[in-house]
């Protein structure tokens, strides 16, 4: 390439899955791609619920892990589930 010849614009490619995106950024620098990315809106889902902070000994936790890999589920997901079933025996769960 002479002095005088300008580089071809880098362009991103079009991924069909994810892997292979993540390949792609794993060995280039987004720097390289800036003039391509757009500015997106993204709309908060309202739906998501709400988190809260339990304390287990590490018995009970141990316990905890133990039953949900029984089960094949996270161990968040099965004491979610059992605050749920337990409101729900309680008839404190509201609809909806």
């Amino acid at each position: 390439m002479s002095t005088h010849e300008v580089p071809a614009k880098k362009t991103i490619p079009a991924f069909t899955t994810r892997e292979e995106e993540a390949e792609f950024w794993d060995s280039h620098d987004i720097a390289d791609y800036w003039d391509d990315l757009k500015p997106v809106t993204l709309k908060a889902n309202d739906d998501v619920g709400m988190a809260f902070l339990i304390r287990l000994d590490a018995n009970q936790f141990s316990q905890l892990l133990r039953l949900a890999d029984e089960q094949g589920v996270a161990f968040d997901a099965l004491a979610s589930e059992w605050v749920v079933e337990r409101l729900r025996d309680a008839d404190t769960l509201t609809p909806g």
